[in-house]
């Protein structure tokens, strides 16, 4: 783990015969209350001692997998939890918490594969069905997400990840955005430090057409988690519903500056056109095509870039473009607008980037850790 989790200056160089002296000895001071990364990684330390002295205790590895999980060390979870699971195949607990080791390291096969043996084995728990409802949606399975995410908010209508993993399918599929909304807020009620929980509410205000309400969604979303393209890209889109045109493109630049990707060039494309500083938006538009040349938005946007000097763009975001099939160059010029950078049905989906771990439920029991990071699902601005 590139620590070592034995107790700072101890002069025993068997951990378990330590932890296992201590534990027959009925003393507790190398237990002490949570806290400190000290108190964690001596807890670590004495549950190590312990999984050496009891190698067949299942119930030991477990507590030291969800210790590792708190301290964020999924490759040695994960490596513990499914010696526990050898050791009790049928404890529904453990297969839970290593799925979402296993999500926190982005093996989604495997995780699917554990989260459905623990919804097996406890199908009353909420927070294995969210869990399992993450997995599906960053599978882009939606009717299948949707399914676990209506299951986990029936047995617990306080799971925030249940409720997220609702509005994301309901936006997705684009009915539904009443009932999105609702769950949206819900979510970011009860999990208020989340940077994907805010980003899908500003996307589905957008939706609905509040805009100020959205603009504020996202500025609270790209606070949470700047580094992320999604928040600069919904705030970028915000912004410009709203007409704040040069704020919109500092979001976009600085956004762009960090990650030239296709979808934060086509988000600073969109909001030059809003400006009116048409050159810098056709350029900013033809690199994001080079760049993801399967990026359906991208491709609308440079089509739709009014060349005429002087033009302004008639910027809106159209409900449906059902012939976007056919590409955007096959439509009649008098028929094309820009779109803005948000509109997930006909832009597609923004992936997921590795920087930032994957979401987990806020804690239910005192083994579960709390969030760390809102990790966005995989599933928006897809070429």
């Amino acid at each position: 783990m590139g620590t070592d989790y034995r107790a700072p200056g101890s002069a025993v160089a068997d951990p378990g015969e330590a932890a296992l002296a201590n534990v027959m000895s009925g003393g507790d001071e190398q237990w002490p209350d949570p806290g400190t990364q000290d108190d964690r990684e001596l807890r670590i330390a004495n549950l190590q001692g312990l999984v050496h002295a009891w190698p067949y205790d299942a119930g030991v590895r477990w507590e030291l997998g969800c210790e590792l999980i708190g301290a964020q060390c999924w490759q040695e979870a994960a490596t513990v939890l499914a010696e526990a699971c050898e050791l009790a195949p049928t404890d529904g607990d453990i297969r839970l918490d290593l799925g979402r080791a296993l999500v926190s390291l982005s093996c989604w096969a495997q995780a699917h594969e554990q989260l459905v043996r623990a919804v097996e084995l406890r199908p009353w728990c909420a927070l294995a069905r969210a869990e399992l409802g993450y997995v599906l949606l960053r599978q882009g399975r939606l009717e299948e997400a949707g399914a676990a995410g209506r299951a986990a908010v029936a047995r617990d209508v306080g799971s925030a990840l249940g409720r997220l993993v609702l509005a994301e399918v309901l936006q997705a599929q684009r009915r539904g955005t009443a009932a999105a909304v609702v769950h949206a807020r819900a979510a970011v009620a009860g999990w208020p430090d989340s940077a994907w929980g805010h980003t899908v509410l500003a996307e589905v205000l957008l939706d609905t057409g509040d805009y100020a309400g959205a603009r504020q969604a996202a500025a609270h979303a790209h606070e949470l988690a700047p580094g992320w393209d999604r928040t600069a890209v919904v705030l970028c889109s915000a912004l410009g519903e709203v007409q704040q045109w040069r704020e919109a493109a500092r979001t976009a630049e600085r956004a762009a500056a960090a990650s030239a990707t296709p979808w934060t060039l086509n988000a600073l494309g969109w909001a030059l056109i809003g400006r009116g500083r048409l050159y810098g938006a056709e350029q900013a538009l033809r690199r994001a095509v080079v760049l993801g040349p399967g990026v359906r938005i991208c491709r609308w946007n440079l089509a739709c870039q009014p060349r005429a000097s002087g033009e302004r763009a008639r910027l809106r975001r159209p409900e449906e473009l059902e012939d976007l099939d056919q590409g955007p160059d096959e439509r009649p010029a008098r028929d094309r607008a820009p779109a803005g950078p948000a509109r997930a049905d006909e832009r597609g989906d923004l992936p997921l980037t590795d920087d930032h771990p994957t979401a987990i439920t806020p804690p239910t029991s005192p083994s579960t850790p709390p969030p760390t990071h809102a990790s966005p699902r995989e599933l928006r601005f897809s070429g």
